[in-house]
């Protein structure tokens, strides 16, 4: 959650946002209440992760039964999947 709000308030969103009549404020409220808060279990960093600080998404995807990840993330895109959940773009999702 903290990422998604320090990322959905840079400048770039931002100017994608106001001719919508949208804010990152309104975007954030929306997300949380359709978050679903789950406990990540600890998880061994797998080989093909470029990026291991990105181990935390891994994590939640794990923890949540999660049916893929949609990401923007080319470091988590190189793996195309990871422990059976297909890791997509946003394109790829929709």
């Amino acid at each position: 959650m903290a990422e998604f709000e320090e990322v959905i308030q840079r400048e770039k969103f931002q100017k994608r946002l106001e001719p919508r009549g949208q804010s990152a404020r309104e975007i954030i409220a929306r997300f949380r209440a359709a978050a679903l808060i789950v406990e990540s279990p600890a998880i061994p960093v797998p080989a093909a992760l470029r990026d291991p600080d990105d181990i935390h998404v891994l994590a939640c995807a794990a923890g949540a039964f999660a049916n893929a990840i949609v990401t923007g993330d080319n470091d988590l895109l190189s793996m195309e999947s990871f422990d059976g959940i297909p890791i997509l773009t946003a394109r790829q999702a929709l």
